[in-house]
């Protein structure tokens, strides 16, 4: 009996534990970024947004930009410039990328709904 509430035990703590890790990353924050071939997951597991790099491509930069139809900047990670700030991108079940004014979901900066030309949904 001992033994068997032992193992149930166990498995109990590794299995929180590696839910941990299996939990999917719907925002980027500063301190929660992602990189070539990560990718974020909406939290109801329909959208994902990813970035690759092309095989033959040099320019790699490591800064993710928004342009405007006039290719004006909206909003850009600036890693050259490492002045902190809470700026997050958080990918919604929607499908909406939204950028917004502090981690805790304050003002959007910039949604890709706002402009539905410049997004494309693959059901729409």
């Amino acid at each position: 009996m001992g033994k068997t509430i032992s193992c149930s035990v166990l498995l109990t703590l590794i299995s929180c534990f590696s839910l941990q890790f299996a939990t999917a990353l719907d925002t980027i924050t500063p301190s929660k970024s992602i990189k070539d071939p990560e990718s974020i997951i909406s939290q109801s597991g329909v959208f994902r947004l990813g970035f690759f790099s092309f095989a033959n491509s040099s320019n790699h930069d490591g800064k993710l930009v928004v342009l405007n139809g006039k290719a004006e900047i909206l909003w850009s990670s600036n890693v050259t410039n490492l002045v902190p700030n809470a700026t997050t991108a958080q990918l919604l079940n929607s499908g909406n990328l939204v950028l917004n004014n502090g981690e805790d979901g304050g003002s959007s900066l910039w949604e890709s709904f706002q402009d539905p030309s410049n997004a494309f949904i693959e059901t729409m």
